[in-house]
């Protein structure tokens, strides 16, 4: 007897590697996973040294059917397993096969990494990552002209940064993707991507739900300018007898971008060719399969979490710490022009703005103080147990740390006016090649104020490294605060709309919570309710399967119109009520209260509320914080930038001799 498991396959393209998973539908139960690990292309010394990240497409070929053969392995294991099972149980004539069929794929990657397409669909140069230290001029020239923030690891930066360095290559392009468009054109052999990573591309309206046409019109012009300009100088430079340089042909950028798609609309189905590249079988199964509009890490992670309400601010704290805002298309676009260092701008599946505060350097310092006390590997330096033993400390430890302040790593934190970078005085009129930047690290150290024989203990400095990471998120949020207070002064007339945009609850993941009583602190610093995600350890790849669910849902109701439609056609008879599908942020909605009440959850959501005297002295150690980071860490980089000069300095004359 063979039992057949109907359910979505869910693929997330990150930056170390790819993870499969299939779930089973309807309660998109863990069936079966694979993984598999790819590296840089660059060098070690390219990235140390200029901060260059890029990686080869033909990687993520191979890794992607690594963990498919490794996720179908698990799945005739399974069989296997149940086969075993009867063997016991004398049960011979009845071996239950497995045998799965894929309703749907949703597909996931990291943002903003740029993949160039030539006019053969070929991928023709590596692929620039979003950690690529390059690329932060054109980022503030095109914040400064779009009026919006561009970070540099948006596309559109990247695709100016090749016109400059290789014009061959922008002059070669077709199409400009993502990672995870990349992989969506392999399975359905359309440029086609979701909204969400698409608004890491290039600005998007959330009214149009397209890319914002004035400022594409703006983008075009400048650039073709500046190939001129550059086109320009480099004949200047060059002998007369040189050969005359071959015209280069600009496109406009929206000619190479792919077609935006929103959660749930039809983003192409599974073609041979990509089910080939699954390892699957092209068979009754696992034909005319949906896939879900690819969409980008955050966005997927947003969906793996089942948040869409407005007012959520979903916060996944750990290495890095990226915070992200889900607001109101209408108040969003009655905010002043401010481009705001701090805050990036893209979009949910369904095209609601987001606003997010990145922070590069995470729980980096409080690792470090840690590891300080009892070493990296759990050997104590005071009393043994690494984490284990220092979070008790640093939760007993008092709000104001016995009067401990933390500044943590500040390398590159853009949103902190600390980059990798140096910034012209004018970014439209100053702006240089890209690769001939610098991109070394302005502020790599850290430091402890305040030490005294009372509170010189492990549980007081690590919690000070911890306030410090919360007060620069705090900080980088507290600009988006100053902006709404704006634009309440300039809308009166709708004031409702500005109070859709209050943040109302922090939903906090990672590596934060596996000492869940740290959501009371969080809770406190930023005076806001807090709920700890638990269950979505899977993050980006379950997100995938959550979006391919909800596509799966919208395209069978298609189905069930068109069919309805046809028998109205034939009987010429009234017509019936026709399906509607729920809408993006009900389906999430749903999910969650499906997850709450399934009595199979062993894990349920923490929650925690401010505390008045917690908070209140939180308040004042925030104050002094910023007092800190206004008068020391402009010495404290001096300083540090003075001795690694004298160092390399001495370093170099100590090789010459």
């Amino acid at each position: 007897m063979t039992t057949l498991i109907s359910g979505y396959l869910g693929i997330d393209l990150g930056t170390q590697g790819v993870s499969v998973l299939f779930c089973r539908e309807p309660d998109l139960q863990v069936v079966a996973m694979g993984e598999a690990t790819y590296g840089f292309s660059t060098t070690p010394q390219q990235q140390q040294e200029h901060g260059w990240y890029e990686q080869d497409s033909s990687d993520w070929i191979r890794a992607l059917q690594a963990a498919m053969t490794q996720l179908r392995q698990r799945l005739a294991n399974q069989t296997n397993n149940n086969d075993n099972n009867n063997n016991n149980n004398n049960n011979n004539d009845n071996k239950n096969a497995v045998d799965w069929q894929i309703l749907a794929i949703g597909v996931a990657g990291q943002m903003h990494g740029q993949v160039l397409w030539n006019e053969q669909d070929q991928v023709l140069a590596p692929v620039r990552l979003w950690c690529d230290a390059r690329n932060d001029l054109e980022g503030q020239a095109l914040s400064t002209l779009l009026q919006c923030k561009i970070p540099k690891r948006a596309t559109c930066a990247r695709f100016w940064g090749t016109w400059r360095d290789q014009p061959e290559w922008a002059a070669a392009t077709r199409h400009i993707t993502t990672p995870a468009g990349w992989l969506a054109v392999l399975l359905t052999g359309q440029y086609q991507l979701g909204i969400g990573d698409a608004a890491g591309m290039f600005p998007v309206d959330p009214h149009t739900l397209s890319y914002d046409a004035a400022k594409l019109a703006l983008y075009n012009q400048h650039v073709a300018q500046d190939i001129r300009m550059n086109r320009s100088r480099g004949r200047h430079n060059h002998d007369d007898n040189d050969q005359e340089e071959a015209p280069i042909m600009f496109r406009p950028l929206q000619e190479l971008l792919p077609t935006i798609r929103c959660a749930g609309q039809d983003a192409g189905y599974l073609t041979e060719s990509g089910a080939a590249l699954l390892g699957i079988p092209y068979d009754h199964h696992h034909r005319r399969i949906p896939v879900a509009a690819a969409e980008g890490d955050q966005v997927a992670t947003l969906a793996g979490s089942l948040i869409g309400q407005v007012g959520t601010l979903s916060c996944s704290f750990g290495t890095s710490v990226c915070a992200n805002f889900i607001a109101d298309a209408d108040a969003s676009s009655s905010m002043p022009h401010t481009v705001l260092p701090a805050v990036d701008h893209f979009c949910a599946a369904n095209g609601s703005p987001i606003h997010m505060v990145l922070l590069r350097n995470g729980t980096t310092f409080w690792n470090t103080v840690v590891e300080s006390y009892y070493g990296n590997k759990g050997d104590s330096k005071v009393g043994g147990g690494g984490f284990e033993q220092v979070m008790p400390a640093l939760l007993a430890a008092p709000p104001d740390c016995g009067g401990l302040l933390a500044l943590p790593f500040m390398d590159d934190e853009p949103g902190l006016l600390q980059q990798q970078q140096p910034q012209p005085q004018d970014p439209k009129d100053s702006l240089q090649p890209s690769g001939s930047s610098s991109s070394s690290s302005t502020c790599s150290t850290a430091c402890i104020v305040g030490w005294n024989a009372h509170n010189n203990q492990p549980g007081y400095v690590a919690k000070a490294a911890l306030l410090s990471t919360l007060f620069n998120l705090k900080l980088g949020w507290e600009q988006f605060w100053q902006q709404q207070q704006q634009q309440q002064q300039h809308s009166d007339d709708h004031p409702k709309k500005n109070n859709n945009n209050a943040m109302r609850e922090i939903v906090l993941s990672g590596g934060l919570v596996k000492t869940p009583e740290c959501g009371q602190i969080v809770a406190d610093v930023f005076q806001l309710p807090v709920t700890l995600l638990t269950a979505a350890d899977e993050g980006c790849a379950w997100g995938a399967c959550v979006l391919a669910q909800y596509r799966y849902q919208c395209w069978c109701d298609d189905q069930e119109e068109q069919q309805q439609q046809q028998q109205l056609q034939s009987e010429q008879s009234q017509p019936s009520s026709s399906p509607t599908t729920m809408d993006w942020v009900n389906f999430l909605e749903s999910k969650k209260m499906q997850q709450q009440q399934d009595s199979t959850t062993t894990t349920k959501p923490r929650s925690f509320v401010p505390d008045p005297e917690a908070v209140r002295i939180y308040e004042q150690v925030y104050q002094r914080y910023q007092l800190l980071l206004q008068q020391v860490e402009p010495v404290l980089r001096r300083v540090m930038t003075t001795t690694n000069t004298n160092t390399t300095t001495n370093a170099t004359t100590s090789t010459t001799k």
